[in-house]
């Protein structure tokens, strides 16, 4: 139990990390700097290190006569810590991104900044949910997540299409639309990560006694529940909304179809 509890420390670590990492790379697609990405570059070489290292003690731990709900503990921290570190990739992901940009003197479009900025704050904010979540043993917090996840997948194709134009139309560069979809897949692929640790910790906290990687709590009775649906109407009207520029009715249209049909897509990607 002693060296579980030691683990669980360094897990918290490795999320605070993530964090950090999360915000040192914004700032770098704002305003690039050397110290900053070094900053980042050695965040990223402690997550690597806390993975290997926390992986080979779990193994370790795990030859020795555990009881079943400590060795779901350490089989639970082998999958999350992996988890963790990926979120750690894609955020050194960003920073190269950052780099590039920098290095070849491209620069976003006004709109495209303003999509960006949303998709960004849209990770922020589920990254900030995750760690939470695992930090406190919040289940509550971690039925959040995969709602936001959904939306930030919806997002990332809204944005992917609106990019698309911009190319047919001339106001993007090839050079400034290649950054821009690698920022969308890295930012898609901190919101699926966030979803795969919140599961995690719903199903401990649920006290399931094995976990079931088709067990989501967002359904009740094979329907998805109505604080599910919710959550996800919240989370587009504040994240999707504020770039919506088609006119009342066919915003009202977009609402209606994009609800069901964003829902429908959730539940068919889980």
């Amino acid at each position: 139990p002693i060296a579980l509890e030691q683990c669980r420390k360094v897990m918290v670590s490795t999320a605070e990390t993530v964090k950090a990492n999360f915000d040192l790379c914004q700032e770098l697609l704002q305003d690039y700097s050397l110290q900053k990405h070094n900053e980042v570059t050695e965040n990223e070489h402690f997550l690597d290190k806390a993975d290997t290292a926390l992986n080979n003690y779990l193994v370790k731990i795990a030859e020795q006569g555990l009881k079943p709900s400590e060795m779901r503990s350490v089989t639970e921290m082998m999958h999350l810590i992996g988890n963790f570190e990926r979120l750690g990739d894609y955020c050194e992901n960003i920073a190269e991104v950052a780099e590039y940009n920098e290095a070849n003197g491209i620069h976003f479009s006004d709109q495209a900044k303003a999509e960006l900025e949303q998709i960004s704050a849209a990770s922020r904010h589920i990254l900030e949910m995750t760690v939470q979540a695992y930090e406190n043993d919040d289940a509550v917090v971690a039925n959040r997540v995969e709602p936001l996840e959904s939306v930030i997948r919806s997002l990332k194709d809204m944005l992917a299409e609106r990019h698309i134009i911009r190319l047919q139309q001339g106001s993007c560069t090839v050079q400034a639309g290649i950054s821009f979809v690698e920022l969308l897949t890295n930012y898609a692929g901190i919101a699926a990560h966030c979803s795969a640790i919140s599961l995690y910790i719903v199903q401990r906290v649920s006290g399931l006694k094995k976990f079931d990687a088709h067990y989501h709590p967002k359904y009740l009775n094979g329907e998805v529940t109505e604080e599910y649906k919710a959550m996800f109407l919240f989370y587009e009207a504040r994240y999707c909304d504020p770039l919506d520029d088609m006119d009342g009715a066919e915003h009202a249209e977009r609402k209606a179809d994009g609800a069901e049909g964003g829902l429908r897509e959730a539940g068919e990607g889980a």
